[in-house]
């Protein structure tokens, strides 16, 4: 966000270890929840910020409105105010999106349930119980018996077989952010020198704790 002097102005923009401002790191947020075949941690804090940064800009804006001389301050501001907007919402909708393709694994599985806010775990109760109910009248209705879960293949099963998992061999792009050194890239043990600025192809499973420990930087 915008740092210039202006009346009623009281941004502040935050950086991370890399020295990256809010607004690249919600756009790096929105690229690897795009590509990420799972659907990964909300950035809470990052988001509170923004919307914190965000409201204090439309005061700025507002307080401009009384200066007839800042109109193009004023416009500046305006459009900067939109465009992070626009990423942040772009942010939410990929994790709703993925949010819904894979709803009764996120609520089923407490570590990715861990991953999500308050509201999205709200948004996935909801959502699923309406599509329980949409499946239960449309398709299990008409199957026997044993064969009515929402969850489950059979009555039998041990497992929660139904459920539609996120691919975790799905290969992604990705950019070191530290040297890691040899890392096993594929089930057979076979490694590979992860270092700094070093580009790959991989696939997603086996860098998935780099990339939840921010080593790794899906590209």
């Amino acid at each position: 966000m915008a740092s210039q002097d202006a009346p009623g102005s009281s941004q502040v923009d935050f950086a991370n270890l890399y020295g990256e401002s809010d607004v690249s790191i919600i756009k790096q947020a929105l690229i690897s929840e795009q590509v990420c075949p799972e659907i990964l941690q909300y950035q809470e804090d990052l988001v509170q910020r923004l919307e914190s940064q965000i409201s204090n800009q439309e005061a700025t804006i507002q307080e401009l409105n009384k200066h007839a001389e800042q109109d193009l301050l004023k416009m500046i501001y305006t459009v900067e105010v939109q465009r992070v907007k626009y990423s942040l919402r772009c942010y939410l909708r990929a994790r709703l999106k993925k949010l819904e393709q894979h709803v009764m694994h996120c609520l089923d599985d407490p570590e990715v349930k861990e991953r999500l806010s308050e509201k999205e775990v709200k948004y996935a109760e909801d959502y699923f119980l309406l599509l329980g109910q949409h499946i239960s009248t449309n398709v299990l209705s008409a199957m026997p018996q044993d064969f009515k879960g929402l969850l489950r293949q059979s009555s039998v099963s041990d497992a929660n077989d139904t459920l539609a998992r996120p691919n975790l061999d799905t290969h992604v792009f990705c950019k070191v952010l530290e040297d890691q050194g040899n890392v096993e890239v594929d089930d057979n043990g076979d490694t590979v020198d992860f270092s700094k600025d070093d580009l790959y192809i991989v696939r997603y499973r086996p860098i998935r704790d780099l990339v939840r420990d921010n080593w790794v930087q899906l590209i």
